[in-house]
């Protein structure tokens, strides 16, 4: 599955990410730093010009201590309010009870 960095899932992301980094007082060259990458690192997945894998979010929620659980769980919530669900076929199956039909 491929995805576009502008989409609005990973928008959302970049501006949840950004907000974060801001309420934790730190700026792009601290939370760099803190990874051992180049601010540019941080400045290109914040733009939009490059994506971030999963082991990358992790640190990166670490680094602004925050849950990476958390934000995922705030994502979701915000694409479902926008109308922008992202349950996948398989998921959409489960029913309220949360058991597979």
């Amino acid at each position: 599955m491929t995805s576009n960095l502008n989409s609005p899932e990973y928008v959302l992301l970049r501006e949840i990410l950004q907000r974060e980094r801001r309420l934790s007082g730190l700026n792009q060259e601290e939370v760099a730093a803190d990874l051992g990458r180049a601010q540019s690192f941080v400045s290109k997945y914040e733009q939009g010009e490059r994506r971030l894998d999963v082991v990358d979010f992790i640190r990166l929620c670490d680094v602004l201590s925050t849950n990476p659980s958390n934000l995922i769980r705030e994502l979701r919530k915000k694409l479902k309010e926008q109308g922008r669900d992202w349950k996948s076929p398989r998921f959409a199956r489960v029913t309220s009870s949360g058991k597979n039909r």
